[in-house]
């Protein structure tokens, strides 16, 4: 008997786990809520108002790091020994040496040796390749009035091509944010003025972007569309303060949302109209 009872607990034991972890994932969530609503619910105006600042300055950051890539790009193709002056020759991989930085990350560093103007010459690659291996001969060349500084035509190939995509990706993602929060304020005004006010029910929080230990948060709520049978989810700019606690104090568990009538997955959670809801004048 003792056999078996140990062989269900067994069986049990890491539900029971999982179970325990859920409860301690969601009873975090409601002390970070209970904190939020707490730290601004004696502030009617903060509450509400619109923490975007902080994600207007990644999208800035985004681009100026696509920018840097590009002008890294830009130094590499411009400081590269000119076509006229290269002489082109083998050289032999001599070492590959792993080198770990400060951050923990590691990175090979490739030295290989070649003759030139009569003299041996040890010196550094500027890349790594996969296929790279201690005795494995590959094509370089050497500036003609400097024998120590050399490249290859594949190198540069590989670095620049690999800053310039990843220049693209930041600048891509930075701009593509800014005109969407320059669209944003636009978009709300002409569903204001053409778009369909429903009522949507209020779900709850979620965390937004963190800096430096704090953050705001944004609304989500749910619709059913009852002449399609289509459900709708909805989510708020990213405000200050967390109201769940001071709505549910306050019976309110609609939210206010501008859609689109034609298309409503294009909306706006209306949390000024949410204000005036909860902070009557």
């Amino acid at each position: 008997m003792s056999g078996g009872k140990g062989e269900k607990r067994n069986r049990q034991g890491p539900y029971l786990k999982d179970e325990a972890l859920r409860e301690s994932y969601k009873a975090r969530r409601e002390e970070r809520s209970a904190v939020r609503a707490s730290k601004y619910q004696q502030s009617e105006d903060v509450m509400f108002t619109s923490c975007e600042g902080m994600p207007r300055f990644i999208t800035s950051l985004f681009a100026w790091i696509g920018g840097i890539l590009f002008g890294i790009a830009a130094i590499i193709l411009l400081t590269a020994t000119p076509e006229e002056r290269r002489v082109y020759t083998t050289a032999t991989i001599e070492q590959i040496e792993e080198y770990r930085k400060s951050d923990g990350e590691t990175e090979e560093r490739v030295y290989v040796s070649y003759d030139a103007q009569g003299k041996h010459y040890v010196k550094r690659l500027g890349y790594y390749r996969a296929d790279f291996y201690e005795g494995k001969r590959i094509q370089i060349y050497y500036d003609r009035l400097n024998p120590g500084k050399i490249g290859s035509e594949e190198g540069n190939i590989f670095v620049i091509v690999g800053l310039t995509l990843m220049g693209i990706a930041f600048l891509w993602i930075g701009i593509s944010m800014k005109i969407k929060h320059h669209l944003g304020p636009i978009h709300r005004d002409r569903l204001r003025e053409k778009g369909r006010r429903i009522e949507a029910d209020y779900e709850g929080t979620g965390d937004g972007v963190t800096v430096n230990g704090s953050c705001g948060c944004y609304l989500k709520c749910r619709w059913l569309d009852v002449e399609t049978g289509k459900q709708y989810q909805f989510r708020s700019i990213e405000i200050c303060g967390d109201p769940t606690l001071i709505m549910r104090e306050k019976g309110i568990t609609k939210v206010p949302v501008l859609i689109n009538p034609k298309n409503p997955k294009q909306y706006y959670v209306d949390v000024e109209e949410l204000h005036d809801r909860v902070f009557p004048e």
